[in-house]
């Protein structure tokens, strides 16, 4: 064998190698980004429904009379989502709505709770003698 041909030889494994890496690291890369994503857009919906369950608890807390506004995010990372009421478990789950399989949720203590079109922006919490209620003013 030549030394020019083992030459050769090297720099076209070396190459193939160098290709392999940088194809796995593209990969690797790719799931790292969805991985994060992914967390970003749970965190993101677990944080929401948290703020609409504690806005139930606290005015349930509070009794008859109480009203309060609050205000949601416009998105969860970036995306746009749906709030569905579970009163069976009492639970606030919010939805992304391109992906219904991406979802936070949280529990609430109240009893009586009803949920009318609560969603990004402005909402609104009372309690009257039938229990909790909550409404969007969007």
């Amino acid at each position: 064998m030549k030394s020019g041909q083992t030459a050769l030889e090297f720099l076209i494994t070396f190459a193939v190698l160098g290709l392999i890496f940088v194809v796995f690291s593209v990969y690797i890369a790719d799931q790292f980004v969805f991985f994060y994503s992914v967390t970003a857009s749970n965190d993101d919906t677990k944080q929401i429904a948290s703020i609409v369950a504690s806005e139930i608890d606290r005015a349930y807390v509070m009794g008859e009379g109480y009203s309060h506004n609050f205000t949601l995010p416009e998105g969860a990372a970036g995306k746009d989502y749906s709030i569905v009421h579970n009163s069976t478990h009492k639970i606030i789950e919010v939805y992304l709505t391109d992906n219904q399989d991406r979802f936070g949720s949280s529990r609430y203590i109240a009893e009586n709770v009803t949920i009318k079109d609560v969603g990004p922006g402005e909402n609104v919490v009372y309690v009257s003698k039938e229990g909790v209620v909550v409404y969007g003013s969007h």
